[in-house]
């Protein structure tokens, strides 16, 4: 997936599971750079970062020029009733050994837990496994972050480590838990993946569905 000049790159294909669409991804360009930032400092999303500091405008900027080029990972805007909602990306995307790791955050709070970063994720795992033709997907995840734990595990993952005290909080140390999905995982896993979105499908911000 090339990127344009102005590091806008180009659509994902559209992806379409049977029906409706549930959200529609679009490439991170230079003119998302106000709204990243003022989403990677809310403080319901840095609490689950890595690193949860005040992310300063210089440093931000540096980031963002950096990811735009950086041709080891992909970053999407997630877009719902045409409004962006959020971002899901892959790193550290290694060729030589078939792999790459992945994150993501609805910074919209109205839509947490509705389904949104359920089918982003579907459309991310198609682009890893069957554009990129990777063979697993890795995350690690905070283990107060149980929720998106639990999320990966309802699509397949598997957890392969647990790393005590791995990051330091206010409070304390945390523990981190390493997950993963292979592409023979994605192969069995992906019918009931489609089921489930297409059962739950995202509303509409009208409250129709989609």
């Amino acid at each position: 997936m090339d990127l344009a000049p102005d590091g806008s790159g180009s659509h994902l294909p559209q992806r379409w599971i049977e029906g409706p669409r549930m959200v529609e991804l679009r490439p991170v360009r230079k003119s998302d750079s106000e709204r990243l930032f003022t989403w990677r400092n809310l403080p319901e999303v840095r609490q689950f970062m890595f690193n949860d500091g005040e992310i300063r405008r210089e440093g931000h900027l540096r980031w963002l020029t950096k990811i735009l080029v950086d041709p080891t990972r992909r970053d999407w805007i997630i877009e719902h009733d045409e409004l962006p909602v959020g971002l899901i990306s892959l790193t550290d995307i290694d060729d030589d050994n078939r792999r790459c790791s992945w994150g993501f955050y609805v910074a919209s709070a109205t839509l947490r837990g509705h389904g949104v970063g359920s089918a982003a994720w579907y459309q991310v795992l198609q682009v890893a496994f069957e554009d990129l033709n990777l063979e697993k997907v890795c995350s690690e995840v905070l283990s107060t972050n149980q929720s998106v734990v639990a999320m990966h595990e309802k699509f397949g993952f598997r957890r392969e480590a647990y790393l005590r005290s791995q990051v330091q909080r206010p409070g304390g140390r945390v523990d981190v838990v390493g997950l993963a999905m292979l592409r023979r995982e994605w192969q069995l896993c992906r019918p009931g993946i489609e089921d489930h979105l297409l059962r739950n499908r995202v509303s509409r911000s009208d409250g129709s569905e989609q």
